[in-house]
């Protein structure tokens, strides 16, 4: 137990250290993402500071698993060039014993994590989603880009110029209004923006401007019109601008037993359409066109040959029908679409604190082989399996949302993989005698960056 205790020790100052750096750099992150948009809008610093710390929710939740990868590398390198794994084997310590208290050190963070990211998580991510909206609200022109094709709003493409978020005054406005295969062309020197009714309708006053319409359908028929003040109303239909209510919530501030509440909802909702499919579909339409008019054979799809009367009706009717059935199967889409998303995000709540554990497995014998307690080293083998495990995981959500993998296998891929490859490589080194040498990946590496014009191989040369 007191070797134990002495191991686990050992990774709580790199873990600490690890934690530090890497939420400064998503803090860092965070503020170049949002200094635009909040430190230079003239916003209170009040709000800014409370949604920094909402903010900080999340970068603990990916932060934590990666200061775990780092300590672990830490920790069991210095260990390694101390020659105290030596030791220790040699006073009858086996490689499982030795990574044992670690890894239970990590499933009961990565536990902690669970409930972290199924309570805290949500709550904090809620609200701040429920601040940007008051404040998208409040002073609507804050978060409008510069330069920026707006597409938020359905057959509407806005175009600003220059925003005074200050004052709330738009400069060089442009908006382009689809209405079929027309287009109207609005253009304003300046204009305002604001919601009214709850947000659920948006406003611009534009002023001094012109109108050009052009009628696709009746060439040469062109309108244009100056305005000294008009005003738009555009009917808002995104969800994260309506009226701020606990009730509505975005699927990352929603805990797992919220998501799966959501997910057999959906369900349910997909049932239903099924069974209607079934019960007003069940027919075959080649068939009841056959019995209709015995002229046309069933196979036949020519409709334009036939002019029974009755048929033409009866055709109608099964364009009707068939117009009815394709919205229905995009409705079973979409819903199926909702219910892998929210799959996604219930895997996921689960995926990355086991992350704790599986990169103990992979943590563990890297650092021993490397030898090195320095902090370069863990960076460097930790940017690696980072990198590896965030492509897997991004890569896998962009393909469950899809449709084109199931959401476990999205979300478990990358933990099954670097936890395979961990525990091999722990396995091969109980086995052996010797550690594995890392040599050859040293050579490697060096050979893809030796330097430009250089003839001479630098895993050959000596400093």
């Amino acid at each position: 137990m007191i070797l134990y205790r002495y191991i686990i020790r050992e990774h709580i100052y790199p873990f600490i250290y690890a934690l530090f750096v890497i939420t400064f750099l998503f803090i860092m992150d965070f503020i170049v993402q949002m200094i635009d948009n909040i430190l230079s809008k003239g916003l209170d610093p009040r709000l800014v500071l409370e949604m920094f710390i909402l903010n900080l929710a999340w970068m603990f939740a990916l932060s934590i698993p990666m200061s775990v990868l780092i300590a672990a590398l830490m920790a069991y390198g210095r260990l390694s060039s101390d020659n105290e794994i030596t030791a220790m084997r040699a006073a009858g310590m086996n490689l499982y014993r030795i990574i044992f208290p670690s890894f239970i050190a990590a499933l009961v963070l990565g536990g902690g994590l669970v409930y972290f990211n199924n309570n805290v998580l949500p709550e904090a991510n809620h609200r701040a989603a429920m601040l940007y909206r008051d404040v998208a609200r409040k002073r609507p022109s804050a978060f409008i880009r510069e330069g920026f094709i707006i597409e938020d709003f359905k057959g509407y493409r806005i175009i600003v110029g220059k925003v005074d978020a200050k004052q709330g005054i738009m400069y060089d406005v442009k908006i382009f209004q689809e209405e079929g295969k027309n287009t109207t062309l609005t253009f304003a020197r300046r204009g305002a923006i604001e919601y009214i009714n709850h947000g659920e309708v948006i406003r611009f006053v534009l002023y001094d401007g012109e109108i050009h319409k052009e009628d696709i359908e009746k060439k040469g028929n062109y309108f244009r019109g100056n305005f000294s003040k008009q005003v738009i109303y555009i009917d808002n239909i995104d969800d994260s601008f309506k009226r701020s209510s606990d009730k509505s919530r975005g699927d990352r501030e929603m805990s797992s037993q919220m998501m799966l509440k959501e997910i057999r909802k959906y369900k349910a909702e997909k049932a239903a359409v099924t069974r209607e499919l079934d019960t007003l579909f069940g027919g075959n339409m080649k068939q009841t066109l056959a019995r209709v008019d015995s002229s046309v054979p069933a196979v036949s799809l020519d409709f334009t040959k036939v002019q029974n009367t009755a048929f033409r009706r009866v055709f109608e009717e099964e364009k009707r029908r068939y117009r009815n059935l394709q919205r229905r199967e995009n409705m079973i889409l979409s819903k199926d679409e909702l219910i892998n998303k929210y799959k996604v995000e219930v895997h996921k709540k689960y995926s990355i604190p086991a992350a704790c554990p599986v990169f103990i497995l992979i943590g563990a014998p890297l650092g021993v082989m490397a030898r090195s307690s320095g902090i370069g080293v863990g960076v460097a083998y930790s940017i690696a399996f980072f990198i590896i495990y965030w492509i897997f995981l991004i890569g896998g959500e962009s393909l469950a949302d899809r449709l084109i993998i199931p959401a476990w296998a999205a979300m478990w891929a990358p933990n099954i993989l670097i936890g395979s490859v961990g525990a091999a490589l722990i396995v091969r080194m109980a086995k052996e005698a010797r550690f594995i040498s890392y040599a050859w990946a040293k050579r490697l590496f060096r050979r893809f960056f030796r330097r430009p014009g250089s003839a001479t191989d630098l895993s050959e040369t000596r400093p």
